[in-house]
């Protein structure tokens, strides 16, 4: 066979026509091309883009999809069209859809096997914004310099964080059916469910702090502790949120399990929700019993705090999955408040594993501790708005070697001072700029004209300015002297009356009652349902937006939206189940 194959590679090196080679040595046509340079053939068919060409594509669809802009089916059978044409490439595209075929797609992506079709998950743009270098790397250097003053072992280091369960399952498990049927329906208790808000702790070393359930109503039953984990405390609001006094609490129910001390000191990291950053009696409580409390930047959780990178998805799963076995299990009753406890208990057990903590806080990069664990990749969405260009610059918010308690908090209306005994770290701004040009998709010579000059990559011109003067938070230690002092400070301050919007004069005497009670109700007192904070410690100007549709009141920068109207996430979650 080795000798063959010599043979037939000497007589095409003396340019012996192929139809002479076949028919001397009785091989085939296609064994030819093989010995010719171990090459695959497609026999008549061609690609309509060589190989440079279309790892081009893939290399700008990688990069479309990192910055939260990815291109469906559609996108890139349109973009393969144009391309063609504009680069005058020869091909049997469809002319009147000026699309490519299902056919190309379907071999451009046997050809390239590293891109495949997923389902993206939805990320707001003040969390594609907010995830940027400058906010990580300030919040790992003040992890870094806390680990260094006192020491933090792994099974005292503690997250904390809320999530809303609901009596309707927010997705449907898949399930078996006939194959073409047009819809396949799966029970549901009702159309829209009732939200409770569920607190969970875990540390670095696999612990579980004994949860919290905090009911939507005034009243408690003892109904609704039935089949809830073993120690879990209850507490009821109207609201069903997590509210200052109900934080403080919980945090007192933490201190008992936990049992921190001057020998054993406790190293708690949260977000930034009103009910922790303004929690003034939280942090004199923190401060007394030797925990060190962390805030995480804004709207950065989504990768930074390990509860909702590992634990929070799979409970949500099984949580769904036990409603639907209680349905299944008990025809024509519904899920209620009174099953809530026993359906979380199913779903804590099988999700509250030491692995999943463990592994959540090692993909955060916060045990063991690893400011490298994320790339340039992972900031390229923020790269759309240069958020951290249009921020103050970083010198105003103390991120060049402040002195001890002069480093910048989370809470907006303090978001000057906090502490750390060891100085900070210099972040160059210079190097982020670097950082941030070098993940930008740059043009290539194998197209005359490239797929970034067909389909742009998006780029804000200019940011919208901000409708108040709230100021952007940042990571912080909550219980610094400095930050306690300014929260102090703060609350001294009791800002003007101010009234949501302009009372209208009532259309007729019978109805001015009415009117102006409703009125009245609204003006009071209206509560961020995001961060807990009522309208009457509000700033001057600081802007407020209404949600269209269960009409609750948010700070617009607690929403992330600039506009006059939104759905919040609250609303958005549960309308998941339609």
């Amino acid at each position: 066979m080795l000798i063959l194959m010599q043979q037939v590679r000497i007589s095409i090196t003396y340019y012996i026509i192929i139809y002479l080679v076949t028919k001397i040595y009785n091989i085939k046509e296609v064994y030819y091309y093989i010995c010719l340079g171990n090459k695959k053939i497609l026999g008549r068919f061609r690609s309509v883009f060589t190989n440079d060409q279309e790892q081009e594509i893939v290399n700008y669809l990688i990069d479309m999809e990192k910055r939260f802009y990815g291109l469906t089916i559609n996108n890139i059978q349109t973009l393969a069209f144009e391309l063609a044409e504009k680069n005058n490439i020869s091909h049997n595209f469809s002319v009147t859809k000026k699309m490519a075929g299902k056919d190309w797609v379907k071999g451009f992506r046997k050809r390239h096997p590293e891109i495949t079709l997923r389902s993206p998950e939805a990320t707001s743009s003040a969390r594609a914004q907010a995830f940027n270098r400058p906010n990580v790397m300030k919040f790992f250097t003040i992890l870094q310099n806390v680990q260094q003053k006192n020491s933090f072992l792994p099974h005292r280091v503690y997250n904390v964080d809320e999530t809303g369960l609901t009596t309707v399952q927010s997705k449907c498990s898949k399930i078996l059916a006939l194959k073409g049927r047009r819809q396949v329906g799966s029970l549901t208790s009702a159309e829209r469910g009732v939200l409770s808000t569920i607190v969970v702790c875990m540390s670095a070393g696999g612990n579980f702090i004994p949860p919290m359930i905090i009911f939507p109503r005034v009243r408690m039953k003892a109904e609704l502790q039935d089949g809830a984990p073993p120690g879990t405390i209850f507490y009821c609001h109207p609201s069903g949120w997590m509210q200052l006094d109900i934080f403080t609490e919980w945090f007192q129910h933490f201190i008992n399990h936990a049992k921190p001390t001057a020998e054993d000191p406790v190293l708690l990291i949260l977000d930034g929700h009103m009910t922790h950053t303004r929690n003034l009696q939280f942090i004199d409580l923190a401060r007394k019993n030797h925990t060190t409390v962390v805030c995480l930047p804004p709207h950065c959780s989504h990768k930074l705090q390990p509860l909702d990178v590992s634990f929070m998805g799979p409970l949500n799963t099984f949580y769904v999955q036990a409603i639907e076995k209680f349905l299944r299990n008990n025809p024509g009753r519904v899920v209620s408040q009174f099953q809530v406890s026993k359906l979380f208990g199913e779903a804590y057990i099988k999700a509250a594993t030491q692995m999943t903590a463990i592994n959540g806080f090692r993909k955060c990069g916060i045990v063991p501790l690893d400011p490298n664990i994320f790339d340039d990749s992972d900031f390229i969405a923020a790269q759309t708005t240069e958020i951290a260009l249009i921020d103050p610059p970083i010198d105003e918010i103390a991120l060049i070697d402040p002195p001890i308690d002069k480093i910048a908090v989370i809470d907006p209306p303090i978001a000057e001072i906090a502490a750390i005994d060891p100085p900070i770290t210099e972040i160059s701004i210079s190097e982020n700029k670097t950082s941030n040009n070098q993940g930008e998709t740059q043009p290539c010579s194998s197209f005359t004209v490239s797929p970034v000059h067909v389909t742009p990559i998006p780029k804000a011109s200019r940011i919208k300015a901000r409708s108040t003067n709230r100021k952007k938070g940042t990571a912080a230690i909550l219980t610094s002297s400095p930050y306690k002092a300014e929260l102090e400070a703060s609350k001294a301050i009791t800002p003007p009356k101010k009234r949501l919007f302009n009372k209208k004069k009532p259309l007729c005497k019978r109805q001015k009652k009415s009117k102006n009670t409703a009125t009245n109700d609204e003006d009071s007192d209206a509560e961020c349902p995001y961060c807990g904070g009522t309208f009457s410690q509000s700033k001057s100007n600081e802007g407020w937006v209404r949600c269209s549709k269960c009409m609750k009141w948010c700070h617009d920068g607690c929403a992330g939206c600039e506009g006059d109207t939104f759905i919040c996430d609250f609303c958005k979650t549960l309308s998941k189940v339609y």
